[in-house]
């Protein structure tokens, strides 16, 4: 989303068909509108898992932010404690929320469009609603988060400063259907404005380094996968990092609705 620089993530597993539609229904309805009254938050999205073998339905929602301090004053405002309170007395026992998590912007990259990208429906003029469909048109995006140690890291972070952002990165945005990469490092501000506490470092449950990759529809994420320019991409990196790199998060969400200003 423009102008974003701040993310913050939350997954959730749903037990049932039936609490998911319920879900759905009371976040098109209620939740999300309170939110998104508060200024500080310039848009949100729910996502749907494409790529996982499960019985539950995995979500992830993503609202953005202009910037951490925006973040922080909307996650202890007053919609917020309303939101939390809700959950507890509606939610509670129906689902699983195993990500809560705020990532900052490093670097965006723009891919080379070769049609328009949005093909949701306006639903709700007054929220700037849109809905996509479920038939493979809509936007998906693929969530590649690494794990590494504080070596591992330094080596990466200068692989990526040295070939990604100017050789391999480029070719892999030359692919069609890709609208954008973006790169992203796990904050220490913990979910709900937490400020973070002396000598408490990241949390290693989460990835410190996130990419999110962009595509038009699904049929572009398909294809994309299959690439050549991915194979050497994964080609070069695995020649750079012989030993491997521990990805923590590699999945594809389908894209349900998105608000936004």
């Amino acid at each position: 989303m423009e102008n974003a620089s701040v993310i913050a993530i939350n997954r959730r597993t749903f037990k049932t068909t039936e609490a998911f539609e319920d879900w759905n229904k009371w976040a098109k309805g209620s939740l999300v509108p309170m939110l998104m009254s508060n200024n500080d938050v310039l848009g949100i999205e729910r996502w749907v898992s494409l790529q996982e073998k499960v019985i539950f339905i995995n979500t992830i929602s993503i609202n953005y932010f202009t910037d951490l301090a925006s973040y922080i004053l909307e996650s202890r405002g007053v919609e917020r404690d309303a939101y939390h309170k809700d959950i507890q007395t509606t939610w509670g026992g129906k689902y699983e929320e195993s990500w809560q998590v705020v990532y900052q912007l490093v670097r965006h990259l723009k891919g080379v469009q070769t049609s328009p990208t949005d093909k949701g429906n306006i639903v709700d003029k007054a929220t700037r609603l849109k809905e996509f469909p479920d038939d493979g048109r809509g936007p998906v995006i693929l969530l590649r988060g690494l794990g590494l140690s504080p070596d591992e890291w330094e080596s990466y972070d200068d692989w990526v400063k040295e070939w990604g952002y100017d050789v391999y990165i480029p070719m892999l945005l030359k692919v069609p259907g890709i609208t954008d990469y973006s790169r992203w490092w796990l904050s220490n501000i913990r979910f709900g404005g937490l400020t973070p506490k002396p000598g408490l470092t990241e949390n290693p449950e989460y990835p410190q380094d996130l990419s999110i990759i962009s595509f038009e529809n699904l049929k572009a994420y398909q294809n994309f996968c299959k690439s050549k320019e991915l194979a050497a991409y994964e080609k070069n990196l695995a020649a750079a990092f012989p030993g491997g790199l521990n990805y923590k998060w590699d999945i594809a969400f389908r894209l349900m609705r998105r608000w936004s200003r």
